[in-house]
């Protein structure tokens, strides 16, 4: 049985700094993606314990308490073939769109990354780990998508 939201998990709380019980928030095809921390309240990424990590793997089962206090069984499965295979395909594709676009351009143009720099669609940008990158789109009020080698990326910036 999968998780469903307003379940209880244990995860990693960035901001309490421990791992704790968390409400499931979001889920993506069954699994857990977004929590909210019961102690602080803040809402985060879905980031497992230590020992969750190593428990969950494929094909394993878990007993969780729901907000009714009644236990579930959760139970993983195995990726399909299939699915890593279009995965990886995407990923060629996107290099494929990064090298095209990175021919065009003059890396010696390139802007260092920094959160509290400025930048434009279609700027190059050189960052320090992943490399350079191309601005694909801009968000308000502090975010930006930028296309590197290793794929899409979303990263801070000042508009």
């Amino acid at each position: 049985m999968t998780h469903q939201a307003g379940d209880f998990v244990e995860a990693h709380c960035g901001k309490c700094g421990d791992a704790l019980r968390h409400a499931v928030v979001a889920l993506v095809n069954g699994e857990v993606v977004k929590v909210q921390c019961m102690v602080c309240g803040s809402t985060h990424k879905y980031k497992p314990t230590t020992r969750q990590a190593k428990t969950d793997s494929p094909g394993t089962v878990r007993r969780t308490k729901t907000a009714s206090g009644v236990s579930t069984t959760r139970v993983s499965t195995p990726r399909s073939p299939a699915k890593a295979t279009s995965s990886s395909g995407k990923a060629a594709r996107g290099r494929r769109d990064w090298e095209e676009q990175m021919a065009k351009r003059d890396v010696s143009t390139a802007k260092p990354y920094s959160m509290g720099a400025c930048f434009a669609e279609g700027d190059l940008v050189d960052h320090s780990k992943f490399g350079f990158g191309i601005v694909t789109k801009t968000t308000r009020p502090d975010k930006m998508d930028i296309l590197f080698e290793e794929g899409p990326k979303v990263l801070r910036c000042t508009l």
